[in-house]
């Protein structure tokens, strides 16, 4: 079936923020988890790369923080945060709109951040709806695919066969494969192998390479023409 629907994450796969929101996560830790002579970057890092209920909890039992205060600091975080599309980003997402894809946009914070992320870097108008996390609600990262087929009014699975997953970290690939939705990695934060040993069907250097690697994958059905002689 041919895959329409693109979901992106924003951070690292959209904007060149991921140096950023280390070191702001870093710097939001309680001082007693600086104290252990750990840098609380590599800290950070680390939490990062576990899944997204495994990375709650984490974070709980290092802070003691409630998940509606992981989710505070996380906005307070997000908000601050400059907003710097990688470079190609403006032009891909305006030719995907062009070509008929659906386009959403994800993000491990909350939605109400994201739609200002994406307000800030110009690019609202190419979104057809934003997927984040609340966690008082329950709604974590591994959940969003699951939403948005709700949105959409679709099962998982026929989401699925229609929905590509564009986002840079491990544990987003293994989020994507998880959901049954095609895993497409881009280069950054992790090496290609990283990616592909997280489940990402493909990886791709800049978002340039992926409309050509969708059409390749699952080409345009050509609409017959109307009032053809046989």
């Amino acid at each position: 079936m041919t895959r329409r629907t693109i979901i992106f994450d924003f951070d690292g796969t959209l904007a060149d923020t991921m140096p950023d929101l280390v070191d702001a996560l870093a710097a939001s830790l309680p001082e007693h988890l600086h104290s252990g002579g750990r840098p609380a970057r590599e800290l950070v890092l680390e939490l990062l790369q576990l899944p997204p209920r495994q990375m709650i909890q984490r974070v709980t039992d290092l802070t003691g923080w409630s998940p509606a205060q992981i989710q505070a600091v996380q906005m307070r975080v997000g908000a601050d945060l400059p907003t710097r599309l990688f470079p190609e980003v403006p032009g891909v997402l305006v030719a995907l709109k062009e070509a008929g894809y659906v386009l959403v946009m994800s993000s491990a914070g909350s939605e109400s951040t994201l739609r200002d992320k994406l307000k800030r870097a110009g690019i609202a108008d190419q979104c057809d709806f934003t997927l984040g996390t609340d966690f008082e609600k329950g709604i974590n990262k591994d959940d969003l695919p699951r939403v948005a087929a709700e949105r959409l009014g679709m099962s998982p699975e026929e989401f699925a066969s229609i929905a590509v997953f564009v986002a840079d970290l491990p544990t987003d690939m293994q989020l994507a494969q998880r959901a049954g939705l095609l895993a497409i990695g881009r280069l950054g934060s992790a090496n290609a192998e990283v990616l592909t040993a997280a489940g990402a069907q493909h990886v791709i250097s800049d978002l340039t390479e992926l409309q050509p690697l969708l059409e390749r994958l699952h080409p345009p059905v050509a609409a017959e023409t109307v009032g053809s002689s046989k």
